[in-house]
């Protein structure tokens, strides 16, 4: 393959996931703000239940991004069937 070649398949493949992605990290980054604005509402937590619930907040924001690109992804890959 000649490097025109692996550069047009590699730009095609940036075109394709990087929406994907986009809308991934949106979800996530919304779903994270949601739940931390309830954790940060408790004002009677320790600073460990703090950091405890923030660290199950960040952990529940990445799964929803990942959770938001497989389902992209797959809506993707249905499409072009």
């Amino acid at each position: 393959m000649s490097k025109d070649v692996i550069n047009g398949v590699v730009k095609e493949f940036r075109d394709q996931v990087t929406p994907l992605v986009e809308s991934a990290l949106n979800t996530g980054t919304n779903h994270f703000s949601q739940e931390i604005r309830k954790v940060v509402q408790v004002n009677s937590q320790s600073p460990k239940e703090f950091l405890i619930e923030t660290s199950a907040t960040l952990k529940k924001g990445a799964i929803e991004a990942g959770r938001e690109l497989l389902t992209k992804g797959i809506e993707q890959l249905e499409k072009k069937k």
